[in-house]
């Protein structure tokens, strides 16, 4: 499939068509390609294009190129270029907020939690909590609380909570994720073996700093 998607994209400059919009799509597909293949330098290379195209035929203004940047932030994310990462998610957001106006949606909550995890990942805790517990609101509107992402943003805060040494609160949000999870998910997996693991340390130490 990549060797094919290469040749569309090769055949389609040689004919002289490079501005055509469809290629775009063509670069995008090659940068999914690439990440299922864990070749993410080509995976970014691909989605730059894609980028840089669309915003030269038809602008920035849409949900497709939200979910262009959201890529090319995970693809970043994959080699540990976090600040990049970062900027990208934002930019991700930026244009859906733009185009959404005002109005959330599940996607928005999955960009919320990809920031917060690349600040977690920068140490800046306090912006990673406000991002995870922004994502929560969303997956709890739209998702409702019994649902596996909502669990993950349970999970993900609590996480953040210990690191800050709010121990109590952080129980509560463990407690509250296994909860659902035990709800929705298979318990003989490595989620499920992370949540009672945390909620331990966490009851822990709860208990030795009262």
């Amino acid at each position: 499939e990549i060797s094919n998607l290469e040749r569309v994209s090769e055949c389609i400059k040689k004919l002289g068509f490079p501005n055509n919009i469809s290629l775009s799509d063509v670069y995008m597909n090659l940068g999914n390609g690439y990440t299922d293949l864990n070749q993410h330098t080509k995976a970014i290379e691909s989605y730059k294009e894609a980028i840089n195209l669309r915003e030269r035929l038809v602008g920035e203004d849409s949900q497709r190129m939200s979910d262009f940047y959201f890529n090319l932030g995970l693809s970043y994310l994959n080699v540990n270029k976090l600040k990049e990462s970062l900027t990208t998610f934002e930019k991700s957001l930026e244009i859906r907020h733009k185009v959404q106006a005002g109005e959330q949606n599940e996607k928005i909550g999955d960009i919320l939690h990809n920031i917060a995890f690349v600040e977690s990942q920068l140490g800046n805790l306090d912006s990673s909590l406000k991002a995870y517990s922004e994502s929560l609101k969303i997956r709890v509107q739209i998702l409702g609380e019994e649902h596996e992402k909502t669990a993950d943003s349970f999970y993900n805060i609590g996480w953040t909570l210990l690191q800050l040494k709010q121990y109590e609160q952080a129980l509560e949000y463990l407690q509250r994720c296994r909860q659902i999870r035990m709800k929705v998910m298979n318990q003989d997996t490595e989620k499920m073996s992370d949540t009672f693991q945390y909620l331990g340390w966490a009851y822990y130490l709860s208990l030795i700093h009262i």
